[in-house]
């Protein structure tokens, strides 16, 4: 039986690639990554907010009260990025091309 969940090998081959885009929001990054498949391009999102301590800069996966809104924040503007790159698929899929305003 298949999993729908890569493998912790798979997981890590991937991790050591870089995400085709982060969003900052304060401390919060969302990194997002981006896999082909046959089905077409599916995207995953990894948050991770940045603090500093005595040794100088780290992340983590884990967030306090005061990162929760940069997290939503962050999550919503990854959502929007991740819908238009979906949306201008399916424009090509169907051959739609981007509406142009007319010059005035």
């Amino acid at each position: 039986m298949t999993s729908r969940h890569a493998t912790n090998q798979e997981q890590t081959t991937k991790m050591k690639t870089k995400p085709i885009r982060k969003i900052r929001v304060g401390y919060v990054i969302a990194a997002i990554w981006k896999n082909e498949t046959k089905t077409g391009a599916h995207f995953k999102v990894k948050f991770s907010v940045y603090y500093a301590d005595g040794a100088g800069v780290k992340s983590t996966e884990s967030f306090g009260f005061d990162d929760l809104l940069l997290v939503s924040k962050a999550a919503d503007l990854a959502h929007s990025w991740i819908n238009e790159r979906k949306q201008e698929e399916i424009d090509r899929l169907l051959d739609i091309k981007p509406e142009t305003t007319p010059a005035e």
